[in-house]
């Protein structure tokens, strides 16, 4: 049986190509835009998204796919929209402290904020580390916003991990109390609002900036957009984020640093995907001088594990595009340690990334990059010397062909047992003769 969720996909699709032609941005917006039964889209301007908004409505309509519980955050929009006598909810009457919920995102319209929904855990029950699992996975964050805060909770599933302790058994007190203490605390995040725009105002000045770091328990990646106002004040805000736990077996730190290169260089190519940018034009930025020399580095000179990881950053990347940076000014050094909720409210650093980036670009004080002499990782280079002396010369020492055919094929014998190809001496057979006649005749 084929799922009901495939064929609704396929359809829109199939739709999607069909206006193609007539309707380029809806056929565009259906194919790309649209989430389980959620349409989630927007344009530049007010007018653009009603024009936007009349096309979709058409060519579903068309389809007998009619969408309802429209929304926006512009009163503009809303009041321009065609309304539906006989559907009270085709456009969704929304207050000032109102929000509207898609995918696990809650997103406040008439202030363009999204918020977190922390659901308080059940004291019921026994807590076990399927819980705790359960526990973490009910914040939805797909654009890694809380980062800092989640990866402490992944870094705690893991030691649990560690501890070989069973799925369903009950954990011990301590440690229910820990995990305690830390949901508790997650209810803070409720109070955190987080700017919808990543760019405050239409323009076409932007840069993206991303980061990355590591440290003995996790590394991350972030990426930020710095644009410019119409008065020439800069801005700067995050985008999205993306941290991993590092693996429980030992990893030096400049591994894990390159694996942070890694990741931002993967999170930096879905960026530049959807929003349509050259990724070469991205700026990457990290603290580890070390990582950067091996960007710099012969790949044939470096040990397998670091060759490969730089192969495929160098696929994406290019060496001019990575900087260094202080690790004070590095924002991705917090979700690679971890922030409290009450920390994160008011981390500047986190959400607005380094203070010179709302700065003009000459005022910049750049860190130069200065490499080691001696970089980690580095296959050593044995020279070897090796002095070549004719051979023509035995012929010279010899006036008797037998006698120095003879001479040729003991020389022969006793290589072959000095390289172990041979037990023993022996004497010499007539396939001896043959490869000293051959070896002579070559140096003739």
């Amino acid at each position: 049986m084929t799922p009901a969720s495939f064929l609704s996909t396929y359809c829109l699709i199939e739709l999607a190509k069909s206006v193609e032609k007539q309707f380029p941005c809806a056929s565009k917006v259906i194919a790309e835009d649209f989430y389980m039964d959620d349409l989630m889209t927007g344009a530049d301007t007010e007018d653009d998204c009603c024009q936007l908004q009349r096309e979709v409505s058409t060519v579903l309509d068309s389809a007998k796919l009619p969408l309802r519980k429209w929304c926006s955050n512009s009163e503009f929009v809303l009041q321009n929209m065609s309304k539906c006598v006989n559907d009270p909810l085709f456009v969704l009457d929304i207050g000032d402290n109102d929000t509207v919920k898609s995918l696990g995102l809650q997103w406040k319209p008439i202030a363009d904020l999204f918020q977190f929904e922390i659901v308080s855990r059940s004291m019921e029950g026994t807590l076990t580390k399927r819980a705790i699992l359960s526990d973490l996975n009910r914040i939805f964050d797909p654009l890694g916003f809380l980062s800092p805060v989640l990866v402490k909770g992944k870094i705690f599933l893991q030691q649990l991990w560690s501890m070989k302790i069973d799925w369903d058994a009950r954990l011990p007190l301590n440690i229910q109390e820990r995990w305690g203490k830390f949901y508790e605390d997650l209810e803070r995040l409720k109070y955190l609002s987080i700017p919808r725009k990543a760019i405050p105002e239409r323009t076409d000045i932007i840069d993206v900036h991303g980061f990355c770091d590591a440290s003995e328990e996790a590394y991350a990646a972030c990426i930020y957009i710095r644009s410019q106002s119409s008065d020439g004040k800069w801005h700067s805000r995050l985008l999205c984020a993306k941290p991993r736990v590092a693996p429980l077996k030992e990893n030096t730190i400049p591994r894990l640093e390159l694996n942070g290169a890694l990741l931002l260089t993967e999170l930096t190519q879905r960026v530049a995907d959807s929003w349509q940018i050259n990724i070469h034009q991205f700026k990457l930025w990290m603290d580890s001088t070390i990582v950067l020399g091996w960007f710099n580095s012969q790949s044939s000179r470096l040990k397998i594990y670091v060759a490969n990881r730089v192969a495929q950053i160098m696929d994406i990347t290019e060496v001019s595009q990575w900087n260094h940076i202080g690790t004070q000014e590095n924002p991705a050094d917090i979700p690679s340690r971890g922030l409290r909720p009450r920390e994160l409210l008011t981390a500047r650093l986190w959400w607005n990334g380094p203070t010179w980036l709302e700065s003009d670009e000459k005022d910049w004080i750049l860190n130069p990059i200065t490499h080691d002499d001696e970089l980690p990782e580095v296959r050593k280079v044995k020279l070897l010397l090796l002095v070549i002396k004719p051979l023509n010369s035995i012929l010279e020492h010899y006036f008797e062909w037998n006698c120095m055919l003879r001479r040729v094929a003991w020389l022969m014998v006793y290589s072959k047992y000095m390289r172990k190809k041979i037990n023993g001496p022996q004497s010499l057979t007539i396939s001896d003769s043959d490869e000293a006649r051959k070896s002579i005749l070559r140096m003739v």
